[in-house]
């Protein structure tokens, strides 16, 4: 994300919005965000995982970055796959 300030993409996914991932200063995280997401022209894939299964087998739980979410959930149509 920190690469790609100033430029734009046709499609942009930005796959791991959860608490864990974005957790250092709240600033900081959320203008990392932004920019991700200001970078997507027509489309804009946001992903995040209930729970994460690590190499030793161990399932983590995680919990969406609601916060980021919902900047952008107004504005753009959700699909389940």
């Amino acid at each position: 994300i920190h690469k790609s300030k100033g430029l734009e993409f046709d499609n942009v996914i930005i796959m791991g919005v959860e608490e864990e991932v974005f957790r250092d200063g709240k600033d900081d995280s959320r203008c990392v965000f932004f920019v991700g997401v200001t970078r997507a022209r027509r489309r804009l894939v946001l992903t995040y995982a209930k729970n994460r299964t690590f190499s030793n087998r161990c399932v983590v739980d995680r919990k969406p970055k609601t916060q980021f979410l919902s900047y952008v959930l107004p504005l753009v149509s959700r699909e389940k796959i």
